[in-house]
C-alpha cells in the first residue's frame, strides 16, 4: 500500500497553501482513464469534488463521487480511487495532528461525514474561493473557514447527546424545504415552546431558523446547477428564492462564488 506524505497527491496540486498544521490545494487528475493505488495519507483529509469525480472504494464499499461530494479521512484510512474521469479537479485539504490539538479539536472522518454536508460543501468551497484568489488575506480565511468546518460540522445536529426534538424538527425542515413552516409548526414538532425552540436552535445548528431554511435551498440548489438545460432563474423559482437576485446573493454568502460560476465549474 502507498503511503503519501504531506501535500502529495495521485494528481498534479496547484495553488496549494500551507500554514500552522494545515495544508490546502487544488489537485487535478489526468485527462486519461484513471485508477489510483490502493493508499492512505499521513494527515487527516477533506476533499471537495469540483468537477469530474471518481469511484472511490473505503471501508468495504464503494461510493460514487460526483461535483460538489464532501468526503473526509482519518490519517492512516486506506482509500482506492477505481475509476477517475478525465479532467477531474478535488479540492483537498490536509489537517496535521498537531493543528487538531492546538485547536482542541476531535473530529475524526466518521463524525464529520455524518454533520451537515451542505455546511461543509459550503466551506470547502469558500475554501477554493480563497485558493483561486490567492491574495495577503486568503490564508487566514481558509484557516476560519476550517476552524469553523471542525468545530461545528463535526459536532452536529447527530450528537448523541442532542435532545430527541433536534433530529425531529432537522427532519422536518428538510422534509418540508419548500413550505411555508411556522416557528408555532415547529415547535408543536419539538414539543417546545416556540420561545425555547428559537432560544436553543442555534445552539444545535449553528445557525437561526432563517439561515438554516437558506441552506437547505442552497443545497437543493447546487444539485440542480448540474444539469446544463435548466435556467438559473428556474432554478431560484424551483427553490423558493425570491427571484434570481435573491439566489445569487444567497448563494454568494454561502460559498463565495455566484450561481453562474458555480454551474460553469461542473460543465
Amino acid at each position: 500500500m502507498l503511503a503519501l506524505q504531506s501535500t502529495h497527491y495521485l494528481g498534479q496540486l496547484n495553488h496549494s497553501k500551507e500554514a500552522g498544521g494545515f495544508s490546502a490545494g487544488i489537485t487535478t487528475y489526468p485527462n486519461v482513464p484513471y485508477a489510483e493505488n490502493l493508499h492512505y495519507h499521513e494527515a487527516f483529509i477533506l476533499s471537495l469534488v469540483i468537477n469530474g469525480g471518481n469511484l472511490e472504494k473505503r471501508n468495504g464499499g464503494e461510493v460514487e463521487r460526483t461535483p460538489g461530494t464532501v468526503t473526509c479521512h482519518d490519517a492512516g484510512e486506506p482509500h482506492q480511487s477505481t475509476r477517475m474521469l478525465s479532467g477531474s479537479c478535488h479540492v483537498n485539504v490536509e489537517i496535521a495532528d498537531g493543528f487538531m490539538k492546538a485547536h482542541e479539536l476531535h473530529t475524526h472522518a466518521a463524525a464529520l461525514e455524518k454533520g451537515s454536508s451542505a455546511d461543509a460543501r459550503f466551506l470547502m468551497l469558500n475554501i477554493y474561493k480563497e485558493l483561486v484568489t490567492n491574495d495577503s488575506e486568503s490564508l487566514l480565511s481558509i484557516e476560519a473557514s476550517l476552524l469553523h468546518l471542525l468545530q461545528f460540522t463535526g459536532k452536529s445536529d447527530r450528537r448523541q447527546d442532542s435532545p430527541a426534538w433536534v433530529l425531529k424538527v432537522r427532519e422536518a425542515l428538510y422534509d418540508k424545504w419548500n413550505e411555508n413552516l411556522t416557528l408555532n409548526e415547529l415547535a408543536i414538532i419539538a414539543n417546545l415552546h416556540p420561545v425555547n425552540l428559537s432560544g436553543y436552535f442555534p445552539q444545535y445548528f449553528g445557525c437561526t431558523m432563517g439561515e438554516f431554511r437558506r441552506k437547505i435551498k442552497m443545497e437543493k440548489a447546487l444539485e440542480l446547477l448540474k444539469y446544463r438545460d435548466l435556467s438559473l432563474t428556474a432554478i431560484a423559482h424551483d427553490c423558493g428564492f425570491a427571484d434570481q437576485s435573491h439566489f445569487t446573493r444567497t448563494c454568494r454568502e454561502l460559498t463565495g462564488w455566484n450561481p453562474k460560476q458555480l454551474k460553469a465549474m461542473q460543465h
